[in-house]
């Protein structure tokens, strides 16, 4: 669940401050939990039908619990289409944590739908894993709309190593004093003045470097990984920034932690000054971003866009499958939802106006949260015209404002055709 290491370096730093007998009580109650979480995620999955090497990135309960919980409401919401239709195409970007989210969604689906034929062999990178495609491990042949992908694939992956425009804007909102305050609300009751001084300075500096090992409850499973030394606390920014990754992350982990969490180390206010900072790294990243360069984030998601529609389409032949469903991670979701314009997603700011919760109603929480979906349900009105709706996160949305023109009234219903039209002229 956490960004692999950065458990590992909270806990060197909290380590190296004991040594020091530089931690308070609260930050000993910290390390012990710290430990805690780093023991969960390398055991995670263990015990898990399906999951084949435990350890970092697998699902946690609570994820596999939301995937099946999901396929109830998806079922609920259309029974009377998985009783006309018995066919289910599933395809995923082919990593891991997809694969399983799948697995766990399909197998609840089934128990609803026990007579459904589910065909889950294809893994389709083009639509879904698209920031990350390369010559070499993903060809593109002859195939032209393949060509364009994985061009804008490497046009994204050059704007996401090196975007100087956004590593100023939040380099900016690290030294404001909101930050230092954020910073200090959060460390200042874990460790002695002293140390928090020096925090960053030569001996004071920190990484996800070292070995570690976790054994199962059973003693069945033994789990062992190496640091990479790639995350680093070389300030006490970054040691504030790293807290606030694990106090994200804690929830999704209720089951595994025995229900703690990193709430008695996060400020409220502290907590919503990172959360816009990473709101805005991944408004940069993944979402609208900014003006100049549009479509650098949404230029790779046009193929999935693409499918989507021919899905549509084919989807009201007798003979079409009941659904496709698709499973991918937030990095497909933002720039898709983006690339739809959806109300939620808001627009690309001018280089001179960085984003803020005063300009912006994007917001992670809104676009991407754990087990973000979209959905588009196929319908024909009675004039045996194709219809569509969409839901986002299980809400009704309505599509681009310049598709209105597709629209029913002021309806989330949109002509199926019309609304091709619009988005790929």
């Amino acid at each position: 669940m956490v960004v692999e290491g950065s458990d590992l370096a909270v806990e060197n730093m909290l380590l190296s401050a004991k040594h020091k007998k530089a931690l308070t009580q609260k930050g000993e109650q910290l390390l012990a939990l710290v430990q805690k979480i780093e023991k969960a995620n390398l055991l995670l999955g263990y015990g898990v039908p399906g999951i084949s090497v435990p350890g970092y990135g697998n699902l946690t309960e609570r994820g596999i619990n939301e995937h099946k919980a999901l396929a109830v409401r998806l079922y609920q919401r259309n029974q009377s289409l998985f009783t006309q239709k018995k066919v289910i195409n599933v395809a995923t970007s082919g990593e891991n944590r997809a694969i399983d989210s799948s697995k766990n969604f399909v197998a609840s689906l089934n128990q609803q739908a026990p007579n459904l034929k589910i065909n889950t062999s294809q893994t389709d990178r083009y639509t879904l894993y698209f920031h990350k495609l390369s010559r070499k491990n993903d060809p593109a042949g002859q195939d032209v709309l393949k060509q364009q992908i994985l061009q804008a694939s490497k046009a994204y992956q050059k704007y996401h190593k090196n975007n100087i425009k956004a590593e100023a804007i939040l380099n900016k909102m690290a030294q404001s004093t909101a930050a230092q305050k954020a910073t200090q609300a959060i460390l200042a009751p874990l460790f002695t003045s002293d140390f928090l001084a020096k925090l960053g300075t030569e001996g004071y500096q920190y990484t996800s470097e070292g070995e570690r090992t976790a054994i199962s409850t059973d003693g069945k499973y033994i789990s062992t990984d190496k640091g990479n030394g790639k995350e680093k606390i070389n300030s006490a920014f970054d040691a504030a920034s790293m807290i606030y990754d694990l106090y994200i992350i804690a929830p999704d982990m209720e089951k595994e932690l025995a229900g703690e969490n990193l709430n008695p180390y996060m400020p409220e206010k502290a907590a919503a000054f990172f959360e816009q900072m990473k709101d805005t790294d991944n408004f940069y990243d993944k979402g609208p971003g900014f003006a100049s360069q549009i479509g650098i984030t949404t230029n790779p998601a046009k193929a999935l866009l693409i499918d989507f529609f021919t899905q549509a389409e084919n989807g009201l032949n007798a003979n079409s499958p009941a659904a496709k469903l698709r499973f991918a991670h937030a990095e497909t979701i933002i720039p898709f939802t983006t690339l739809l314009e959806i109300p939620a997603s808001g627009t690309a700011l001018a280089d001179d106006q960085p984003y803020s919760y005063n300009n912006s109603i994007w917001r992670g929480a809104k676009i991407s949260p754990m087990t973000a979906n979209v959905q588009w349900d196929i319908y024909n009105n009675q004039a045996n015209q194709p219809i569509i709706r969409m839901l986002v996160n299980e809400q009704e949305s309505a599509f681009k404002v310049a598709c209105d023109t597709a629209r029913l009234g002021k309806t989330n219903y949109y002509y199926l055709n019309k609304l091709k039209a619009c988005y790929l002229p």
